[in-house]
Formats: C-alpha cells, structure tokens, sequence
C-alpha cells in the first residue's frame, strides 16, 4: 500500500492493487506448495497456513472498505477541484452542430464509376475529402448516394461526384478520360482472364468451393 504511494499510483489504482495482489496468495501458494513436497505425507499442514491466510485476508479487507471508501472518496473530490472547471470553461461543441448530409441522385447504369473497381473510387473519394459517401439501395433507379461530414468535406464530394457522373453520361472516349477508362477496361478484362484461368483450375482440381469463390471474383472484375 504504502510502496505504492511512494510511486505516485492513483488512489483507485491502490486500492484495486491492494484487493487484487492479496488474492493471489492462495492462486499461487497451492500449487507450489503441491510442486515442492509433492507425496508428501505432511501435505495438509505445509497447506494450512495459506488456506488460513487467505479468509483472513477477505475478513481484514472487508473491515478496511469503509476506511478506503473514504480514502477514494478524497481523490474524488480533489479531482473536481482540478478537472471539472477547466472542462466547463471549455466545453465542446456537438459534433453535429457542424455536420451536413447531402443526397444526390445517380443513374443505376452510372453508380459503377463513382463506386470504382472493387471500391477503389468510393474510397478515394472519402480519403481525399474526408466525408463518409455511402450508396443507397441497388433495386432502386435511380439510386441515391448519401454524402456526410463538414460542410467542406461534403461540398468536395459532391463536386467530384458529379463530374464523375457527368463524364459518365457524356464520356469523351477519344480525350484524357475516355483513355483512363480504356485502360481501365483493359486491365480488368485482363484480371477477370487471369481469375477465370484460375476458376477453371480449382475446379478441375475437384475444388468446388475455391472455384466458385473465384467465379464470383471473376464476376466483380467484368
């Protein structure tokens, strides 16, 4: 209790320690007791002591709660003294005092160029914001994608959203963006190749399992 102190421990960290060390005596004290003169005839009396100690830890500790009840109740209110003016002085403000949502609407035959392969545009869109873009129901058309955060972070999304959208409806296949999507087309085509090569090896393999998981990969890739 007092080796504690000395290292500067909160009080409730003392008081658990102090509650918590002692009930380790019988934990500990049994099994090496039983390790040392294991077959011994004087086991019980070697065992005596530590089955006495440890009610007569739970009695003495029980006896102190009152007393350290009040001890933590001091740190308590030395606490309020400190802490609870300097928060009240400075409270903060509500998180969603300063949050906006905005919803657009996107074509069904558009939504896959905002959310990108296997995710990869949705998740530049919210690193490079900051706002938190999720995409409504795919039964519906058109489909609603929900934009939140800061006013700034939302304004950004949607910006880019829309231009997205944009050259989606009117796809300039011959300028910079309509190469960006060939190559991108490219590329899957060309994974989607690759993973029905590996389809049709699990499942020649006899792997039905493996092969439909990559079915589905082969999927998502065209």
């Amino acid at each position: 209790f007092f080796a504690l102190s000395v290292f500067k421990f909160t009080r409730s960290d003392i008081i658990a320690a102090l509650f918590c060390a002692s009930q380790k005596t019988l934990a500990f004290g049994l099994p090496l007791i039983n390790t040392i003169f294991e077959g011994n005839p004087n086991m019980a009396i070697y065992s005596a002591p530590v089955m006495l100690m440890h009610p007569l830890q739970l009695m003495i500790g029980s006896a102190l709660v009152p007393r350290l009840e009040k001890y933590s109740k001091g740190e308590l209110t030395q606490q309020e003294e400190t802490v609870i003016p300097t928060e009240t002085a400075q409270p903060k403000a509500e998180p969603s005092a300063t949050e906006s949502t905005l919803v657009i609407s996107c074509n069904k035959l558009w939504i896959g160029q905002v959310i990108g392969s296997q995710g990869s545009t949705l998740k530049d869109l919210q690193s490079s914001t900051g706002a938190n873009i999720s995409v409504g129901d795919s039964e519906k058309d058109p489909m609603s994608i929900t934009i939140t955060g800061s006013p700034t972070a939302v304004k950004a999304a949607s910006s880019k959203i829309e231009v997205i959208i944009q050259n989606a409806e009117n796809p300039d296949y011959e300028g910079t963006e309509g190469k960006k999507w060939r190559e991108e087309a490219d590329q899957c085509a060309k994974k989607a190749e690759e993973c029905a090569k590996e389809k049709d090896e699990l499942f020649d393999k006899g792997d039905k399992s493996a092969g439909h998981a990559k079915l589905d990969e082969v999927k998502e890739w065209q």
